[in-house]
């Protein structure tokens, strides 16, 4: 299966280059450009490694170019865009085709003697990225095939322009090998060849612009060196290959490794196994659950959410200690929240374990995860995020990560029937509980009602955590509606671990806990229904008790609040609360963070980061809350009755309908982070997002186990 660009799509360059083409490594480094070849962004490279993996991230390789001759000139098979819309050089031939799939990203090329295949196949658990092309035993004729490096050397959040004098390359005798290093601070960057020569360049592109960065009113312009360059003739049927990698920071399959394959086995075999991985993530995603969600072996849409899952999955060494670097730590797992530029935080962690790995087949990454994040609990805090190098120390003021944490658990322990990992995590959870009854930092802690409240200034400590400088956008100090009700989930969870002997075992007074726990529940539920549900309005309030009282603005908490399902809510006001804010918030794709009707409202995204900040969580629609509205969907519908359970389901599949159109926008085969409130309701920020594809593939699993379950009860 394959996400598919057509040749109609991409006769139009300037729509061609707003899509992004993205591979993961699992390591935190990726493989990022336009269907063009072209840099998009200064983030984009064929290399973008991570060298203290996940973090560190550092472009070291360019945009490719790629030059064929059939019995005449040299023909360009990329094009770079050097002003806005103005593009140069012009294809040499139509792009036929460009996929995301098994194997990578492939691109077909339409040239006069046959069909030439391109793919770019990221190298799990290395700093690595295989070329391979490929012409059509059809073709008519040879082609010969000229490949020129680009090289540059700066963290993925910069750009590099001025000298590039440092360039140093070097080729083997056997001139299958070769290798640059933009000086004595960055990394050597090996290449080896399966198939034609390389040999020594010298030249320098300059100027090159970054349409997405200029959005951004960002740095949008690099130049970059070209150290290296591969000649290569294919006959019809043929194949050759190219390697281009760099240490890991200890962690993954060294270059030396990768070239020596490349040597006894060639680019084939790397192939094969790149491809052979992704087939046993597909077999495994199918294999999840007792057939009743089998339409994930059928649905191309949903198989692609599995393979961009997977670029999310990343290593990190995690000490068993809050501490600085650790190079002797385990090698843990983490999630990237999104990419290009976020690194992996702990709240969206925690939301995208669901769908990355119990909706893949993948719980052992899961619980390793919940594993590797309980040792960093404090004071029953998470860490909002872990920085962009391993030798810092993360901050905690996330008041959300450590419940959405409790959820993640109680989710895995359900579906995997794994007792033993919840009296592992049992003690974690626990503390967390203890620490929101007793209070902790930033004013987090439980109210006389039982509410939690949160009352920081000049913090963001909930999900809507947009700051810039002194400046918080959305500040929600007081009892945030989530909160609660992520809350009140945590005690029933943990309630119910503790009345399971085989997870409380060992335990002391496990049962008289669980019973003070369910009767601080129910004092919650009182208060819950008596503050947030509403005369004023027909939705729920959005954060009581702030510093100017209660905010009754109508924000997709109440989704979160209502999904979570339960006795929470009463089914009427349920029902009335989710009609309200379904009307104003869910947009063709994304549901708005703030109804248009708000004074404060505003559905476009663009300018300067102070302009996009002030819009993320004022009215910017979030492709994540897809999940929590479908939960909500679901829990207004009285899901045993067959007539019920239908009208859900047809409410639900249109919804997520331009959801699945969008796996061929932006970032192709993945999903984005937000997109405009307002028509056109264009995806911008991130283009590839965590939490965006894990929701997006749970509901997909819920809908198809519904469904199927649907179908079993008329039979």
């Amino acid at each position: 299966m394959s996400t598919t660009l057509s040749t109609t799509d991409l006769a139009d360059l300037d729509r061609a280059q707003e899509r992004e083409l993205l591979i993961g490594n699992g390591l935190g480094g990726y493989t990022a450009l336009s269907p063009l070849g072209a840099p998009g962004r200064r983030y984009h490279g064929l290399l973008v490694a991570a060298l203290q993996p996940p973090v560190a991230r550092t472009v070291l390789a360019g945009p490719p170019m790629l030059w064929v001759r059939a019995d005449g000139d040299w023909l360009p098979l990329f094009s770079f865009e050097m002003d806005p819309g103005r593009f140069s050089p012009q294809l040499g031939a139509p792009l036929h085709q460009v996929s995301v799939g098994v194997g990578g990203v492939t691109k077909e090329w339409a040239l006069p003697v046959g069909r030439l295949t391109e793919r770019l196949s990221a190298i799990n658990g290395a700093n690595a990225v295989l070329l391979t092309l490929s012409l059509d035993p059809a073709a008519t004729s040879g082609v010969d095939l000229l490949l020129r490096l680009t090289a540059t050397a700066h963290d993925h959040h910069d750009a590099l322009v001025g000298d590039l004098a440092c360039a140093e390359s070097h080729v083997d005798e056997s001139a299958q090998q070769g290798s640059w290093q933009m000086g004595a601070s960055w990394p050597a960057v090996q290449v080896r060849c399966d198939g034609g020569l390389l040999s020594s360049d010298a030249g320098v592109i300059r100027d090159l612009f970054h349409r997405h960065d200029a959005a951004r009113v960002e740095a949008d312009r690099s130049d970059y060196a070209t150290p290296l360059r591969w000649s290569v003739r294919l006959e019809p049927g043929e194949s050759a290959s190219l390697l281009v990698a760099t240490e890991g920071g200890g962690i993954g399959r060294p270059p030396a490794e990768l070239l020596a394959t490349m040597a006894n086995g060639g680019g084939a075999s790397l192939l094969a196994e790149c491809k052979a991985r992704d087939r046993d993530l597909l077999a495994r995603a199918q294999s999840v659950g007792d057939g009743a969600d089998a339409a994930i072996a059928v649905s191309d849409e949903l198989q692609a959410l599995v393979l961009a899952a997977d670029d999310f999955l990343v290593r990190r060494r995690i000490p068993a200690t809050p501490g600085p670097a650790d190079p002797a730590a385990p090698i843990g797992w983490s999630v990237i929240a999104g990419y290009p530029w976020f690194n992996d935080w702990g709240r969206d962690t925690a939301i995208a374990l669901r769908g990355l790995t119990l909706a893949t087949g993948r719980p052992e990454i899961g619980a390793t995860v919940l594993r590797s994040f309980a040792p960093w609990v404090r004071r029953g805090l998470l860490p909002n995020n872990f920085p962009d190098r391993v030798d810092e120390m993360p901050e905690y003021h996330t008041i959300d990560a450590p419940l959405w944490y409790i959820e993640a658990a109680r989710a895995h322990v359900a579906a995997t029937g794994d007792h033993t990992l919840g009296a592992e995590l049992l003690p974690t959870l626990l503390a967390i509980i203890a620490a929101y009854r007793d209070g902790t930092d930033f004013g987090i802690g439980a109210d006389s009602d039982g509410l939690i409240v949160g009352s920081a200034e000049g913090r963001q400590l909930t999900w809507m955590d947009a700051k810039l400088d002194d400046w918080v956008v959305t500040p929600r100090r007081g009892k945030p509606i989530e909160i609660s009700a992520l809350w009140y989930r945590a005690l029933r969870s943990v309630s119910a671990w503790l009345q399971d002997p085989v997870i409380s075992d060992g335990v002391p007074d496990a049962a008289r806990i669980a019973a003070d726990l369910d009767q601080f529940g129910d004092r919650v539920r009182t208060s819950f229904r008596a503050r947030f549900i509403r005369t004023e309005v027909p939705w729920l309030a959005d954060v009581i008790d702030g510093p100017n009282g209660d905010d009754l603005a109508l924000r997709p908490n109440q989704f979160i609040a209502l999904g979570l399902g339960g006795d929470l809510i009463p089914q009427a006001e349920a029902q009335r609360a989710f009609a309200a804010a379904d009307d104003q918030l869910r947009a063709p794709i994304g549901i708005r963070s703030l109804a248009p009707s708000d004074p404060a409202y505003r559905g476009h995204y663009d300018g300067d980061r102070k302009s996009r900040d002030g819009a993320y969580h004022q009215g910017l629609g979030w492709l994540w809350l897809i999940g929590p509205w479908a939960d909500s969907a679901f829990a207004v519908h009285d899901l045993t009755n067959s007539s019920s359970r239908a009208a859900a389901l047809a409410l639900v599949t249109e919804a997520l309908a331009p959801y699945r159109a969008h796996l061929r926008e932006a970032g192709l085969g993945t999903i984005s982070e937000n997109a405009t409130g307002d028509a056109p309701f264009a995806p911008v920020a991130c283009f590839a997002q965590a939490w965006s594809v894990s929701e997006l593939l749970r509901i997909e699993r819920r809908v198809a186990a519904l469904r199927a379950n649907s179908q079993e009860s008329k039979s």
